[in-house]
């Protein structure tokens, strides 16, 4: 999952994602948490 969000297509003759691609899958999910967090503030909130 993260490969795909880092642009891997995943087609059959592509191998397995680098560590590029996972790097940039890791770093989008993190803004994409980081979004997540600014926007649902109470949902993130640990009581």
């Amino acid at each position: 999952m993260v490969a795909k969000i880092g642009d891997f297509l995943g087609r059959r003759a592509d191998g397995d994602p680098g560590a590029t691609v996972l790097w940039r899958g890791l770093d989008k999910l993190a803004f994409i948490t980081d979004t997540f967090r600014i926007f649902h503030p109470i949902l993130t909130t640990v009581p």
